[in-house]
């Protein structure tokens, strides 16, 4: 692709979701331009790394033929569920309240796709928790 069009749909969408516990974040979704048969790549990041660290990576893929979703964790980046001394979570409410409400908004948006959880570091750790809980919902880790 030349340079012009690679500037052209270096877009990406964003999704609104609210966690279970009711602190709103957002989805980054990288969809290309046919999705009939594309496989869907959520990448979950590590510890205090923001999702648009991942951002040449999930064009790199999107350009390949993947759906790519990538999501800040619970107090990085766009997240609204910032740590405080009054306000305590951890793997139990990132896997319940936000790995749940991702999984399930990506699967009703694009329902009928194999879905694989990248992770990257603290985000891989997770998702392989996720995923050996959850898998009917998960086609593979990476």
């Amino acid at each position: 692709m030349n340079k012009e069009l690679s500037e052209y749909f270096d877009t990406k969408a964003e999704m609104q979701f609210v966690s279970v516990d009711g602190f709103r974040n957002y989805l980054n979704v990288y969809q290309p331009f046919y999705i009939r048969f594309a496989k869907i790549i959520i990448i979950m990041p590590a510890l205090g790394v923001k999702a648009d660290f991942y951002h040449p990576f999930a064009i790199a893929l999107r350009n390949i033929g993947y759906i790519v979703v990538t999501v800040d964790l619970r107090g990085t980046g766009k997240s609204e569920a910032k740590p405080n001394k009054k306000r305590n979570f951890g793997y139990r409410e990132m896997l319940n309240y936000d790995w749940t409400v991702v999984l399930d908004k990506v699967n009703r948006h694009f329902p009928d796709k194999d879905i694989y959880l990248m992770g990257h570091s603290l985000g891989g750790q997770l998702n392989g928790l996720y995923a050996a809980k959850n898998t009917k919902l998960v086609k593979g880790l990476i």
